[in-house]
């Protein structure tokens, strides 16, 4: 039996591995519709008509993976009118103290987004957040604007509505039983999701709670492609897992079959880890390549910024080299000059000063801060014609 061991250690960095799979379940309206059922409080859950859930077309930036998604907002509309509700999705596989203030540039870009393409126009909806997070040692930081700021009651209480103030739901996986999980309105495809997102990072052992979870790993099974998703981000997220490891667990639990799947996605995560491996080190040798060619080019202008200056350098690293040997070499010219003139030099005459260097050559252009006085050295600085 082959055994792949564990994860790449170049996996075990991947950032968005947790994201990836909670946008995957998620992206289903019915599986949204069930989490944020059990987010919302009871009041304001009643309000809304979850089975007329809808996706908003409204790309935002991701502020962790630095991408633009489309599956973060989503309307609901209300029973009592013809309003909706609009609801950003944020998850986190850890804690975020300035969440808050993140909240609010997206809330601001939702409500730019709706005066912009929401009729009528002289009308904004209602926007909330909601985080889920699923880091092991849960969420300590305060979730609303105004626990950040230490304000007196006799100030809050002047200014009223003027003072800003903003507030998001949380949803801690770490504060919910495992029950309380399963109890939540979604299929087992977003029930075990949220399961292995709140064990994912943890210290225990995720396989021994497989036996107990055996109910839900034998309905994912007729859903097509969760398996292999579950697979793959136990084997990305957990060093501890190996290969086989994982196919002991899942075939004592589901069977032969779930064991090959084990074996198939392992396969395609090590060929993946030696892409990435692949395409790092190309990258990095880019990198190192253009290092040095700064630091080859930088020596080169040192040497001979007083001699020739500017003539050479073909790729971008050298030349941006040689202008800075260029100017090294000028630095010491420029103080003579400005010494004999009693001032600093003008940028022009800077200008001036390093077309006569390169034109006339250093020895001339030594002779003459020596040789003139500070009149005749400001003339002939200021004549283009002079040599």
């Amino acid at each position: 039996m082959i055994n792949f061991g564990p994860p790449p250690a170049l996996l075990a960095t991947m950032a968005n591995v947790h994201d990836s799979l909670f946008r995957w379940a998620f992206d289903l309206p019915q599986r949204m519709a069930g989490l944020l059922a059990c987010v919302f409080p009871s009041d304001l859950a009643t309000v809304l008509d979850f089975r007329r859930i809808d996706k908003v077309p409204l790309e935002l930036l991701d502020k962790d993976l630095s991408e633009k998604r489309t599956d973060m907002v989503w309307k609901i509309p209300t029973h009592e009118s013809q309003s909706w509700l609009f609801v950003v999705v944020e998850h986190q596989s850890r804690a975020r103290r300035w969440m808050i203030l993140r909240v609010l540039d997206y809330e601001k870009c939702v409500l730019q987004w709706c005066r912009e393409h929401q009729a009528p126009k002289r009308m904004l909806p209602p926007v909330v957040a909601v985080v889920v997070s699923h880091d092991p040692r849960g969420w300590k930081s305060p979730t609303r604007l105004r626990e950040f700021q230490p304000l007196g009651r006799r100030l809050v209480a002047s200014m009223g509505t003027k003072l800003l103030d903003a507030d998001y739901y949380l949803q801690d996986l770490q504060t919910q039983e495992d029950a309380q999980i399963r109890g939540w309105p979604m299929d087992a495809v977003g029930t075990l999701t949220l399961l292995l997102l709140k064990y994912g990072k943890a210290k225990a052992s995720l396989t021994d709670r497989f036996e107990g979870w055996k109910d839900l790993w034998q309905q994912v099974q007729g859903w097509q492609g969760a398996l292999p998703r579950f697979v793959w981000y136990i084997l990305s997220v957990r060093e501890d897992v190996t290969t086989s490891r994982l196919k002991q667990a899942l075939t004592e639990t589901l069977g032969h079959e779930a064991g090959e799947v084990v074996m198939t996605e392992a396969e395609r995560l090590m060929a993946k880890g030696r892409e990435e491996g692949r395409l790092l080190g190309i990258q990095q040798g880019v990198e190192q390549g253009v290092q040095q060619g700064l630091e080859q080019g930088v020596k080169q202008g040192v040497k001979q910024g007083l001699e020739q200056g500017v003539k050479q350098g073909v790729k971008q690293g050298v030349k941006q080299g040689v202008k800075k040997g260029l100017d090294k070499g000028l630095a010491p010219l420029v103080r003579l000059y400005e010494r004999r003139l009693g001032r600093a030099l003008s940028s022009s005459e800077r200008t001036a000063l390093q077309e006569r260097l390169l034109k006339a050559g250093p020895e001339r252009v030594g002779d003459v801060v020596l040789d003139l006085s500070a009149q005749q050295l400001a003339d002939w600085l200021a004549d283009p014609n002079a040599t």
